[in-house]
């Protein structure tokens, strides 16, 4: 039987600057074969990371595949790191992943997150309300928190109370696409004294960003007590666009689809102030 350890130079690369910066970037490159070798080499720096702290873990993968149980021993680390470990795929890839990464390309979902909608689902127990942000997981395949056995019987949205909201939406083709970015707008007003309107709530859910309708709660923190005045508009789309990841497994450049975060969030709120003020 071979014998190699993780200090064998056949399975890590020799300590260099580049290895070094990946090591404090808290990132690990699997390219080539997934071999017993590289299945060693990687793991070995897994841990290393794990041990260093608890912050986030990314691991690119350009792979054709390789050895089953190579990829199995990378597959059953990566779940049980105390660590989050995000898999990005390039090229035609086979990620051992703990999690689908696909991403959430539909327009209902973020707009009910932004309406704080209620969903009713029925099933072999009984009836039970599940918030719209509860309804969705962060998971390509398990994205759903209803039950295989349980059908959606009723939407409940709220009451018309001051409130509106507005969805735009970025596609290809301007008849039936489906979002390469969604942002949806919701916003709730009310009279104070003596100042006009300004908005007391609001939320900004993205959409084909990640594998759930992504809420940027900093981004509706920015509007509250405003008029929808250009700083709070801008401050709300600096704010989503911070966190927003959009993935490179759909349509249109992947950058440019990030920067395109912040121009929506602030056409969607401008449409939104334009409508309050021609209604009054």
């Amino acid at each position: 039987m071979e014998e190699f350890t993780p200090l064998d130079p056949l399975v890590a690369p020799p300590y260099n600057l580049i290895a070094e910066r990946l090591f404090r970037a808290r990132t690990v490159i699997i390219s080539g074969e997934i071999t017993q070798r590289v299945a060693a080499g990687v793991t070995a720096q897994l841990l290393a990371l794990a041990g260093e702290s608890s912050e986030e873990i990314t691991v690119f993968i350009n792979s054709q595949g390789g050895h089953v149980e190579a990829g199995d021993t990378i597959h059953d680390l990566v779940r049980f790191l105390s660590p989050r470990v995000r898999m990005v795929g390039t090229g035609w890839v086979a990620p051992s992943s703990p999690r689908c990464w696909a991403v959430s390309s539909s327009d209902v979902a973020p707009v009910m997150v932004a309406l704080g909608a209620d969903y009713v689902l029925v099933g072999p127990g009984g009836e039970r309300v599940v918030p719209a942000a509860r309804f969705y997981h962060n998971d390509g395949i398990n994205y759903l928190t209803k039950q295989p056995d349980e059908v959606l019987a009723a939407v409940r949205l709220p009451a018309p109370d001051g409130w509106d909201a507005v969805y735009h939406k970025l596609r290809r083709r301007g008849s039936f696409d489906f979002p390469v970015l969604g942002v949806a707008a919701w916003t709730k007003w009310e009279r104070g004294a003596g100042s006009g309107e300004r908005v007391v709530e609001a939320r900004i859910v993205l959409g084909g960003v990640a594998s759930w309708p992504q809420e940027i709660p900093e981004a509706g923190a920015a509007l509250a007590g405003t008029d929808l005045s250009d700083e709070a508009i801008a401050a709300a789309a600096d704010a989503a666009y911070r966190p927003a990841k959009p993935m490179d497994n759909t349509d249109f450049d992947l950058s440019w689809r990030k920067q395109m975060t912040r121009v929506y969030v602030a056409r969607a709120l401008a449409e939104l102030r334009q409508r309050r003020r021609a209604a009054k």
